[in-house]
């Protein structure tokens, strides 16, 4: 079915339906971010699907990888847009913020040198993975012998599977990597010129995640004071934060 023949009503609805949600008006005020995402996510398929025989056969190492990030930013986006519409916003801003990262990763990957930046995210999460095992290991030297044959034993098998993954990397055709470099958070939201939605959506997204005092000290203060006006407010930046979500999966 062609993306124009399908109404917003019936996307709205499946995004309710699928999530079980239950039609308020709360719930009907997150419409237009359930509408976007659905129809966004829709089209990019729907465009795909045309070219997959050509990318194929143009042996194009990278587009299936590329799309499972896309599918997984969409599943990050409606699952923040479900959470606010459910009535937790605090939830909605962690998976926001999650949402707006893989967002920036896959946007910093496709700017220019896409197989090549795929490659360094991969490798240098493997790279990242090595390090974690070892200090892993380290950290249970003073443990009970018992207790630290348990963690000894389960960080071995995650090096197992971190060497398999390592494998079939090298085997996949992606340029190998020795010395991976990927750059930290800031640095990709620079390179894509977003400083601003860094320094302000990001950095208020990454507070609510790191459960940061902010929260805490709003509510008593809000209590405090019974200021309807400043709660409103409060309530108004976390939809920006889940709105700039949905802008940037759309984007």
């Amino acid at each position: 079915m062609a993306t124009q023949n399908i109404t917003s009503d019936k996307l709205v609805r499946d995004f309710i339906q699928e999530h079980n949600l239950v039609t308020n008006q709360f719930v009907k005020n997150e419409a237009i971010g359930m509408y976007w995402t659905r129809r966004t996510n829709i089209s990019i398929n729907q465009a795909l699907s045309t070219k997959s025989i050509e990318l194929n056969s143009s042996l194009e190492l990278t587009w299936g990888i590329l799309l499972n990030m896309l599918d997984r930013i969409f599943e990050y986006t409606e699952g923040a847009i479900a959470a606010f519409a459910a009535g937790a916003p605090a939830s909605s801003e962690v998976i926001s913020r999650t949402a707006v990262e893989a967002s920036v990763n896959l946007q910093y990957i496709l700017r220019k040198d896409q197989t090549e930046r795929l490659s360094q995210y991969f490798y240098s999460y493997l790279k990242k993975e090595q390090k974690e095992i070892r200090d892993w290991i380290k950290s249970i030297e003073s443990l009970p012998p018992k207790e630290a044959t348990i963690h000894r034993d389960a960080a071995l098998k995650k090096k197992s599977v971190i060497d398999h993954l390592k494998n079939f990397l090298d085997q996949s055709g992606l340029p190998i990597i020795n010395s991976p470099y990927w750059p930290n958070v800031a640095e990709r939201f620079r390179d894509l010129g977003l400083q601003t939605s860094y320094r302000t959506v990001y950095a208020a997204l990454s507070s609510q995640t790191h459960s940061d005092a902010e929260d805490t000290l709003n509510y008593f203060l809000v209590k405090s004071i019974d200021d309807q006006e400043l709660s409103i407010v409060q309530g108004y930046f976390c939809n920006f934060g889940q709105s700039h979500d949905c802008g940037f999966a759309c984007d």
